[in-house]
């Protein structure tokens, strides 16, 4: 019911035009210009040409500067102190599944060199 009143009622708003005043004729008498006001004469002779100097736009740069930093600084110290100790001390990353693979390597560096110090030991002097 209460749908249907919603309907209804903003159906009747949108069937009934409103008519502005200012559009009631396209070609009317334009209205009068107002009249002109006399300008005051400035008393001060400083002139502001509204342009912004150095040294105030250096001095916006340099807070913009030290306040991500400060931001920086405490997204960082934040930071650490949500990662526990533990992870910290230590590596961050496990050898899991890369054990193996750097199992091989050593075993061939082990290799190498044997192999390395084999051939320096039967050399001729």
């Amino acid at each position: 019911m209460t749908r249907r009143l919603a309907l209804l009622t903003t159906m009747l708003v949108l069937a009934l035009p409103a008519a502005a005043s200012a559009q009631s004729s396209a070609f009317g008498p334009l209205p009068q210009a107002p009249a002109p006001t006399a300008t005051p004469t400035a008393s001060t002779t400083t002139v502001d040409d509204g342009s912004t100097g150095r040294t105030l736009l250096f001095g916006i740069g340099g807070v913009l500067i030290v306040g991500f930093l400060v931001m920086g600084w405490f997204i960082m110290r934040d930071a650490r102190a949500a990662i526990p100790e533990a992870e910290l001390a230590g590596g961050l990353r496990d050898a899991g599944p890369h054990r193996h693979k750097m199992q091989a390597k050593a075993k061939a560096r082990k290799k190498t060199h044997a192999q390395k110090a084999a051939r320096k030991a039967h050399r001729k002097r």
